[in-house]
């Protein structure tokens, strides 16, 4: 898969390493897609990152799912099945693996492109905090 695909997983995965980080990350950009992605907004957050590591990936197992998002291992029938559901992935017949459906890939695209424009407007008004607060240091 793309090595920008991943990059951009590696930033949200580990910008979302707690609920509380999930909360702030992901649920503005989710609630936001819920309404192009029917059922994207009804889906547990930690089921957007089974689906960001697929969209990542490409099609994965059980246990890559698991040593890739972190999740916990009796939690994830559950995100698999809420994402069935709502048609963002499906199992592949022959290999058992899951995969994305051209919904999940959608849903998938605008999430990264969402969450990586957000984290570049934070980090640029973080850098001009900082610019202003160097620009002072003479007055320490």
């Amino acid at each position: 898969m793309s090595d920008l695909k991943k990059q951009i997983y590696v930033i949200i995965a580990s910008s979302t390493k707690s609920s509380v980080d999930r909360e702030k990350w992901l649920a503005p950009e989710v609630a936001e897609l819920g309404l192009k992605h029917n059922g994207l907004d009804d889906v547990p957050l930690d089921s957007i990152l089974v689906l960001a590591a697929l969209f990542a990936n490409g099609a994965l197992d059980d246990s890559a799912l698991l040593r890739l998002t972190e999740v916990a291992a009796p939690s994830l029938s559950n995100h698999i099945d809420a994402l069935s559901e709502y048609d963002l992935i499906s199992e592949c017949l022959s290999s058992g693996k899951h995969q994305l459906t051209s919904k999940g890939e959608s849903a998938c695209h605008d999430i990264f492109n969402n969450v990586i424009t957000r984290k570049r407007f934070e980090l640029n008004r973080d850098l001009q905090n900082i610019e202003l607060i160097y620009s002072n240091m003479s007055e320490l």
